[in-house]
């Protein structure tokens, strides 16, 4: 294997305040967020883990009975719905006998969250509860919803009705899509209409991010459905529109009200750090966290597929996300292990890296590789890399002689967690 020279330009790193870095902690045990418009997944936890999902099921049957039921359907309460619906079932009051129309129905299913309204919509639709859960199954799956399965239309537990925090983000994708599905997942409070009683029932939207005389309001919020079961514990969906970016946010199994928390945190984090460009009809996700300096590192990386355009390139990065760079990049050279890493700095998976540890890996990467890494020029070491391993004194001279981390008045600061951009910027570089 030919030997290379590793040759560096100039590169500033900078240094970023932990604050700055701080990815959302999120309690709920699943949990996503996507940029619509790009379907591009900007945060996720056991994202394509299975979980209940309660109510939130409501927005793919409103979803279905919205784009296939006529807009002059009656709907009555039945007596089937009311020996088949568990009587601790969320409801608006309803009578058996009385009707309604296909949009009044379609605020009941998602402000009031009626699994009556739910039971009856779906025999309206399909004649059967198993047909109509057939056809949502179908929906699902057309959505890009393919490790979801739904045995009702109202999310009622049942150990076989289920699905992920991604499939439930891309069924919400697919819900506020249609214009009428978004109008009333959005609406604070209505007034639905009786029609064989010809009176009103008032009902609100069981989600307090609508709710202005909460603290979990939020403005932005253009549409969401709340969800709730024992098996399930709350969950919530929410869409939120800043500027061209369109947010949907999913979180599964949390407790009151963490669940409004967890997702005005996702929505913060992503306005903070990500916009969306348009160029004619195209539209493309804007990472506010490359900066000038990482700019050219992060677009080559991102073209050669061994870093994300969605990554929050200021955030610090664990072990398996070095170590899955480094298999790409260095495919052809049998790339680097876990092991090896542990072997080396002993970093196992869900440990940050500190700069000095990165030094090491580095210099390994590059001998396993048979990259000469050549010092062309003579530098003082920081005062504060003095006590460290030759080993490790002599990557971070390496680095420093390249201008790769340039010491902040006079120190390295070895034990200052490594970034994405620096691992990027840094990586870019070898001549493979």
């Amino acid at each position: 294997m030919k030997k290379s020279v590793y040759v560096l330009t100039f590169l500033f790193i900078l240094f970023i305040s932990p604050s700055f870095l701080a990815k959302p902690t999120v309690e709920a045990r699943g949990a996503i967020l996507i940029e619509a418009k790009t379907n591009t997944i900007l945060y996720e936890k056991n994202a394509y883990s299975k979980f209940y999902p309660a109510s939130i099921t409501k927005l793919l049957t409103a979803l279905i009975i919205e784009e296939q039921l006529s807009e002059n359907h009656i709907i009555t309460k039945s007596q089937n719905s009311v020996n088949t619906i568990p009587k601790d079932s969320s409801e608006i009051g309803l009578k058996v006998g009385d009707s309604y129309n296909k949009i009044n129905g379609l605020y009941g299913l998602l402000l009031g969250s009626d699994n009556f309204i739910a039971h009856d919509l779906a025999l309206a639709h399909s004649g059967t509860i198993g047909k109509f859960a057939e056809l949502m199954n179908t929906k699902a799956k057309a959505l890009g919803a393919m490790n979801t399965h739904f045995t009702n239309p109202h999310g009622y537990h049942d150990p076989n009705h289920y699905t992920t925090p991604y499939d439930m983000a891309q069924i919400a994708k697919g819900a506020f899509a249609n214009p009428t599905v978004q109008k009333i997942a959005g609406t604070a409070q209505f007034n639905f209409y009786v029609n064989n009683k010809n009176k009103y029932i008032p009902i609100k939207n069981t989600s307090r991010l609508l709710k202005s005389e909460t603290p979990y309001y939020n403005p932005a919020v253009v549409a969401c459905k709340t969800g709730y079961h024992s098996d399930a514990g709350q969950t919530l969906v929410a869409k939120a529109v800043y500027g061209d970016m369109e947010l949907i946010a999913v979180v599964m199994y949390e407790k009151t009200p963490n669940q409004y928390i967890d997702v005005n945190k996702l929505f913060d984090y992503a306005k903070t750090y990500y916009g969306v460009e348009q160029k004619s009809d195209i539209y493309t996700l804007k990472n506010k966290t490359i900066t000038p300096w990482s700019e050219p590192s992060i677009t080559r990386a991102v073209e050669k597929g061994w870093a994300n355009n969605a990554t929050n390139y200021n955030d610090t990065i664990y072990t398996e996300d070095l170590v899955a760079m480094l298999k790409k990049v260095g495919a052809s050279y049998n790339g680097i292990t876990m092991q090896e890493v542990y072997d080396l700095v002993g970093l196992k998976k869900g440990d940050l890296i500190t700069r000095s540890s990165f030094a090491e890996i580095m210099t390994f990467a590059a001998k396993k590789w048979q990259l000469t890494l050549a010092i062309t020029t003579t530098k003082p070491l920081p005062s504060d890399v003095t006590h460290l391993s030759d080993d490790t004194k002599a990557a971070i001279s390496y680095m420093i002689d390249r201008d790769l981390m340039l010491p902040s008045n006079f120190l390295f600061n070895p034990n200052r967690i490594l970034t994405f951009a620096e691992a990027i910027s840094t990586i870019d570089r070898l001549p493979l």
